[in-house]
């Protein structure tokens, strides 16, 4: 997905084009993960936008700490710092479907996620 990346989350209201493919960028968030509490893409980020309507794919990158993630389907009980799909520092996931049904969880105190919405 080189060339879309839009950058901040400054003027997240407006759907930006991407230069590839059919992807309209939709904004940007930051979430902060601490205290082992789960979060949502619709839960409020520390900065830009929560899970924007009609977003349908995501780039997470996790940086300081790596987290664990689930889906919908997979949730349940078993997310936690030690249970789930890990997903390590600096390393690009891209995600397409039910935006709405993934956890996070940080593996250590301090996970920040990065995550770029797009429909």
């Amino acid at each position: 997905m080189s060339g879309a990346w839009k950058g901040g989350a400054s003027g997240a209201g407006a759907p930006r084009p991407v230069t590839e493919g059919s992807l309209v960028d939709l904004g940007y968030a930051r979430y902060v993960l601490t205290g082992g509490v789960v979060k949502d893409l619709a839960d409020a980020p520390d900065d830009g936008v929560a899970l924007p309507v009609g977003a349908r794919l995501a780039v997470i990158v996790c940086e300081t700490q790596a987290i664990r993630w689930v889906n919908n389907a997979d949730a349940g009980s078993i997310l936690s710092a030690t249970k789930g799909m890990p997903l390590a520092t600096g390393i690009q996931f891209t995600y397409s479907g039910d935006l709405a049904g993934l956890r996070f969880i940080e593996q250590s105190s301090g996970a920040v996620l990065h995550v770029s919405y797009f429909k």
